[in-house]
Order: structure tokens, then sequence, then C-alpha cells
């Protein structure tokens, strides 16, 4: 094993979490997960919330795990996560609050009132960022809204791979394929559109450095080094936005056109270009521009994925049915099929806690009455996944 370099990657989903092992010989990379764990909302209050203590300490296990089996063969950590969601810390380093989920409806109203002051237009033209209710940017503009006091308080704001990093090594920044996700980068500058955020009256005083992917962030220290007994093993930035990641593994040529689609809780399908379109027919047709690795701008459309299916699912194991993935799968395939269809897209299954019965009420063009079996109404959005 020894002969062996391995490299560590934390890959965050918003449904589960794992920690895998990439074992290079030298001619071939080879994968396995050493560890994995749920992951989901947590309603607090009304709000709905991200439990990052629990999945950080979840992290440290496999880390330990993989430190455990491959000592001193260990050559370095990444970490990638869903988009969007982050932290604020104080100027002492601690977690103020807990961290918010993308889905929770403080936002919906924000959209409205960001245009009201930066027409639609001009925010797509310096960001290139596709304009929807979860970004960053509509986080932030409920935070000021309501004058949340984390963001009164922060002294630096940290997404999701970022806080990861910053407990495991003490370093603070902000990996840039992550950050162009929040619609808060000038595509012109790859900065943060301070003119821009301003006229949102939006403080920017906690937005730090950005680094790109391939920076050495710094070296395991403190407890998190104690926890997972290593030693001198370098934490560095990878495309932290998961889709950023996920682009940069397609097995096409550099020089080639390609197409992907990256399919999970959200499907991303678009290409690699090598400058954004922020053109009006951009915006009207949904696209988006996220930064990539190596420069690249990831030119993309967001579908709704497996997030109603995964929602379902949830709500079955609450009433104590725990289907895996092989189980629903089959139950769709032995349904009748197109029996009914569903919008996909209505915003009724925007919001958390889906449940099959929304998926029933939403149901049209039925040829038979209202599904009541379960393989019935997990079958229209199965069928409906790109």
């Amino acid at each position: 094993m020894k002969s062996k370099k391995i490299y560590l990657a934390v890959d965050l989903g918003a449904e589960s979490g794992r920690v895998l092992a990439g074992e290079w010989d030298g001619l071939a990379l080879n994968l396995r997960v050493l560890h994995s764990f749920p992951n989901g909302p947590v309603d607090l209050n009304g709000s709905i919330h991200w439990n990052l203590v629990g999945i950080y300490n979840e992290i440290l296990t496999g880390l330990a795990m993989a430190q455990a089996e491959y000592g001193s063969s260990l050559e370095s950590i990444g970490v990638d996560s869903w988009g969007l969601d982050y932290g604020h810390l104080d100027r002492n380093g601690f977690l103020l609050g807990m961290p918010f989920h993308y889905r929770d409806e403080r936002t919906h109203p924000m959209v409205e009132l960001v245009h009201q002051r930066v027409n639609r237009e001009e925010c797509f033209a310096r960001t290139g960022i596709q304009p929807l209710f979860i970004n960053t940017l509509f986080q932030l503009m409920a935070e000021k809204e309501s004058a949340h006091t984390c963001m009164e308080h922060s002294d630096q704001m940290l997404f999701t791979p970022d806080l990861i990093n910053f407990w495991l090594t003490g370093e603070k920044g902000n990996e840039i394929t992550m950050a162009s996700t929040s619609q808060m980068l000038n595509q012109e500058t790859r900065n943060w559109d301070f003119e821009f955020l301003k006229d949102l009256g939006i403080p920017t005083d906690f937005l730090g450095q950005l680094w790109e992917p391939g920076h050495l962030v710094g070296m395991v220290h403190g407890k998190a080094k104690d926890k997972i007994q290593c030693e001198n093993l370098p934490v560095y930035t990878v495309g932290s936005h998961d889709t950023a990641s996920a682009v940069a593994g397609v097995p096409a040529s550099s020089d080639g056109d390609f197409a992907y689609l990256s399919s999970g809780t959200w499907s991303l399908m678009g290409v690699e270009n090598d400058r954004a379109l922020c053109d009006p027919q951009s915006l009207d047709y949904g696209f988006t521009n996220e930064f990539g690795v190596d420069g690249s701008i990831r030119y993309l459309k967001n579908i709704s994925g497996l997030w109603i299916v995964q929602e379902c699912r949830r709500e079955w194991q609450a009433m104590g049915e725990d289907f895996d993935y092989d189980q629903l799968t089959h139950m769709a395939r032995e349904a009748t099929p197109f029996i009914a269809s569903i919008d996909v897209d209505d915003p009724v299954f925007q919001a958390w806690e889906i449940c099959p019965a929304k998926s029933n009420n939403n149901a049209r063009h039925r040829v038979s009455p209202s599904p009541v079996v379960k393989m019935k109404p997990f079958e229209p959005p199965w069928r409906g996944l790109p």
C-alpha cells in the first residue's frame, strides 16, 4: 500500500456525505468510499438549517478511518459540497448560529426586493447567475432586512467547504467556484462585485480572499489533528462546488466539445465555455454562468433532480418504511406508466417537507383515480428525471 499515493475527498451532498480515498498507483485511480453518513435539513423554530457541526464530526470520523488504514501514504484532503450556503464567524473564529438551508422560506420575497433596487437584467449582466430565490445574494438580503444578529457580528462569511477547511486548518478564505454560485461575483473581474452589493445595501466587510482550486489552505492542526491522529496532512481547495469537481472529472478531451448532465438533488445540464454568456436571451432561458476549474465557465441550466424523490423517501422513513433506492426504482418500474404527470417546477415542490400527497395533488392528465400506493406517486417524478 505504501507504493500508492492516497488522496482523500470529502464529498457533501444535500442528502448524504461521504469520505473517499483515491488510490493512485501511477497508472490508474481507484476510488473507495471509507465512510458515509446521512444529511438533511433540521427544523428549528420554524426555520430550516444544516447541522454543520454534526457533519464536521462525521468528516473527522471518516478521516480518522483513512489515517488508520493508509497512514503515511496519505497525500492531501479536498472538500466539496452543495452550493450557496454559508456560515458567519465572529472575530475569534466561532460559528455564529446554525447555517440556514437554502430552501428556507425567508428568501422568497427577496428576489423582488433586489430587483427593485437593481433591475433583473443588470444583475445578470454583472454576475451571470440565474436569479433563483435560493442564491446566497437573497439569503444575505433576508438577513439584512431582518437585522439578523449573525450578520451584525460577522467577521467573515465562509461557504460550507470553506468552513470545513477552516475547522481543519485554522485558515480562512473563499474558494472561487463555490463563491461564484452566490450571485455576488463580477464576471469581468472574477472578484466580489462590491459596487453591486453596495447598491443593494449588503455589507461587504465579511467577504474574504478568493482562492482558486488547487490552493494550499494549510495543514490539519489542533483538535482535528488529534482526532485524526495525522502528521503533516495538507488541505487543498478543489472545485469546492460539487458540480465544478464533477465537470472537471468528465472523461472528455479538453479540446473537444461536450455537454454534461450532473444528477443529484439538482440536475445540472450544460457545457464548458471559456467566457460567460450574460446576454438577455441566456437570462430569459434560465441559464447561469458558474466558475469552473482552470478558469472555465460552466454554462448550465438548473433542473429539478432527485429532490422530490428524496423528500418522498424521507416522508416514508418517518412513517417507519425505509425503502432504499434500488427498491424504489423497482417499484417505479413495476407501476403502470404515465397514469399521471406532475409539474416538477411547480413552486410547491421547491419548499421543504414535500410529501407524497403533494405529488398526488399536483398530478394532472390522470387516466385513472389518484395514485394511492407508494409505487404510483413515486413513478411520475422518477420518470421525469432527465
